[in-house]
């Protein structure tokens, strides 16, 4: 099972690298020097995702005794397991102030994650919430490196085999650090990719984010987005004293309305 999340995380970066290749190949400078140098402010109040979800879970272990006196130690038992769904919901809001020589963007999500396999028998479901806040500077025109902060909050429940449901409540804030490319195609479309890492400097969780869309402006204060986007988390823990560890991946189209000003 990791082998195949590390294919499809492969997989995906080749597409959203693939997708800024071809399209930034055909922007000429004119094109993308021409865009406005003041600033921007654009809030994103619908933000819709529908990810894939998948997860690898381990649970406490469960002391398993003997089946007969004089057996010798049964061994505990560790239920887990990979489970994978179709299409969860999720929603985002944001608001994103740039300018030719910075960008920031503070943002909000909220997701409602289920999925179970039949062999073993297994069931997770996560509420996860999101918010993070970048800040980043232009390298060279397009593209921007940052740093900033990411909050994380999970909400697990989970069953394994015929054992009571588990629950588990981690949150975790961690730093984060990326790059974003933003060229424009033209005076009414731009690209918007980037990238990013959170968990700088941890051992007990890890978190990586990209996306890639095309942004549409139709009108003066009114901007459209289609893409795709991929999350990553792991985390480590315990609960009751005993070890637990959930790594979950969500990745599908997004689709947002903005209002620039």
């Amino acid at each position: 099972m990791k082998l195949l999340l590390q294919n499809d995380r492969a997989k995906l970066a080749l597409i959203l690298a693939l997708t800024v290749a071809s399209l930034s190949a055909g922007v000429s400078p004119a094109l993308a020097q021409g865009a406005d140098d003041g600033w921007r402010t654009t809030i994103y109040p619908v933000y819709g995702w529908l990810p894939l979800y998948g997860a690898d879970v381990r649970l406490p272990e469960i002391p398993n005794p003997p089946p007969c006196d004089g057996c010798g130690d049964g061994g505990p038992i560790v239920p887990g397991g990979h489970v994978s769904s179709n299409l969860n919901g999720a929603a985002f809001a944001a608001v994103i102030v740039e300018n030719k020589w910075v960008q920031a963007e503070a943002n909000f999500l909220w997701a409602g994650l289920s999925a179970d396999a039949e062999r073993p028998n297994l069931k997770v479901e996560v509420d996860t919430v999101v918010a993070s806040a970048r800040l980043g500077v232009r390298v060279v025109p397009n593209l921007f490196v940052y740093g900033g902060v990411r909050r994380i909050g999970l909400n697990v429940k989970a069953t394994a085999l015929d054992f009571d449901e588990v629950r588990w409540k981690p949150s975790v804030l961690e730093g984060l650090v990326g790059a974003s490319f933003t060229p424009r195609l033209s005076s009414r479309w731009r690209l918007l990719a980037k990238a990013d890492y959170g968990g700088v400097g941890t051992d007990d969780h890890s978190s990586y984010s990209a996306n890639a869309a095309l942004e549409w402006q139709p009108l003066r204060h009114l901007v459209v987005n289609l893409g795709y986007g991929f999350f990553q988390i792991t985390v480590d823990g315990t609960l009751a004293q005993k070890p637990i560890h959930l790594e979950q991946t969500t990745h599908g189209p997004i689709i947002g309305i903005g209002i620039p000003f």
